[in-house]
């Protein structure tokens, strides 16, 4: 037996480590309130490796070559924001320019919880905005 959160689940021991890895469901998730925008709650989960590479290309390819944090904190609520009833995205990249016009608080609050989800500390968001990985 395995802990996996709170639930002890039965290893396959036919299963080969990287079946184990390849096959885990390691989706953290958190409900956040967003009153702020006077409307309830927001799913937060984590990025996936292939949404943490569009947040990258999303910081690399602006005009002018530069990100602000607002814009970044945008790019990651889009890519992690989820309705907490039907488990659908909640946000599309067209969506993008009329966040950014939005209070900052509640956009930060969310993109501050799918990058702890995440495992993204400040430095490595700093790595994202650079073009880095």
């Amino acid at each position: 037996m395995e802990k996996n959160g709170d639930k002890a689940t039965k290893v396959d021991s036919a299963m080969s480590l990287r079946d184990r890895i390849l096959n885990a469901k390691d989706t953290r998730e958190e409900i956040v309130d967003v009153s702020e925008w006077g409307w309830g709650n927001v799913l937060c989960r984590n990025l996936t490796g292939l949404e943490r590479a569009a947040l990258s290309k999303l910081a690399t390819f602006r005009v002018d070559g530069k990100m602000t944090s607002k814009q970044t904190a945008v790019d990651t609520v889009i890519l992690g924001a989820y309705d907490p009833e039907t488990r659908d995205k909640l946000f599309q990249e067209t969506d993008r320019d009329a966040l950014l016009k939005h209070n900052t608080a509640p956009v930060d609050k969310l993109a501050t919880v799918i990058n702890d989800l995440s495992g993204l500390s400040m430095s490595s968001e700093d790595e994202i905005k650079n073009g880095s990985t």
